[in-house]
């Protein structure tokens, strides 16, 4: 995947700074999201639209790690965005870390997400849908078995 230089988010997190919101989000990330996170992060792709079987859509940007998140970029951090979706995106109160963990914003406020509730492992991708959803009722919509899946989708 190719994205715009100029809208890269700085300073890159380090990979130890990624292996650190591992922990806190108790996920393990793919490698491909691992790769963009800490060469293009917060950036916007060149390639931006893919299908599902029910719509079309068209990526803004993926999500970012900053450190100060009272800059500009902050809302685009994904423990941000974590917290301002927050029942919206668990399925289970008493299950503890990410169970959807958002990486990409779609145009019209949808997010990216990686399912980590069904399967810890090999999360699947999801769109969720801000507007379907509500606290502990997260509407998703399948997009791909594995985020590498995801990204040759993408045109």
């Amino acid at each position: 995947m190719n994205f715009d230089d100029q809208s890269i988010v700085k300073p890159l997190p380090s990979v130890e700074v990624v292996k650190q919101e591992e922990e806190y989000w108790n996920a393990k990330l793919p490698l491909s999201l691992k790769n963009i996170l800490i060469k293009a992060n917060g950036a916007i792709p060149l390639e931006k639209e893919f299908s599902t079987e029910q719509s079309s859509y068209v990526i803004e940007r993926f999500l970012c790690i900053v450190e100060d998140t009272d800059t500009d970029n902050g809302v685009l951090d994904i423990d941000v965005t974590r917290t301002r979706l927050d029942e919206r995106i668990i399925f289970d109160e008493d299950v503890a870390g990410a169970q959807l963990l958002p990486f990409a914003v779609l145009f019209a406020g949808d997010y990216l997400c990686l399912n980590y509730y069904e399967n810890e492992e090999e999360p699947k991708v999801y769109v969720w849908k801000h507007e379907e959803s509500s606290d502990m009722e997260p509407y998703i919509e399948f997009v791909a078995d594995n985020l590498n899946e995801f990204l040759k989708k993408v045109q």
